[in-house]
């Protein structure tokens, strides 16, 4: 039988990363999880980091959604443009406030998995 060792590292990457290929690689390792050799010092420290590692990521998405506010300057818009200035600010800001939704969403999916994880 062949044995795997796993660092600390790899098992907190499951905590911050938003790749779908995680999710299959979680069902692979539990298809093969009595051959995983895995120490108390990896599962203290996987423990111990995280809640930290989860909660750095999700506020890494949250700022990343964050869209600052822009606003082209109206006082260009005259007959000869072809580029709607008012349209394009108005689309901007049904975009952020879809935002605010998304990031709401995002708390919320903060919240529920931090309990998990706090567990």
């Amino acid at each position: 039988m062949n044995i795997i060792f796993i660092d600390a590292n790899i098992y907190l990457r499951f905590y911050d990363s938003n790749k779908v290929y995680f999710k299959e690689l979680l069902d692979k390792l539990l298809e093969i999880k009595d051959s995983i050799f895995l120490t108390r010092q990896i599962a203290n420290e996987v423990e111990r980091n995280k809640l930290n590692v989860f909660s750095n990521s999700i506020s890494n998405y949250k700022k990343n959604l964050e869209l600052k506010n822009v606003a082209l300057p109206q006082h260009f818009t005259d007959e000869s443009n072809k580029f709607d200035i008012v349209k394009w600010n108005n689309a901007r800001k049904e975009i952020e406030e879809k935002n605010v939704g998304l990031t709401k969403e995002i708390e919320e999916f903060f919240i529920e998995n931090n309990k998990k994880i706090s567990f």
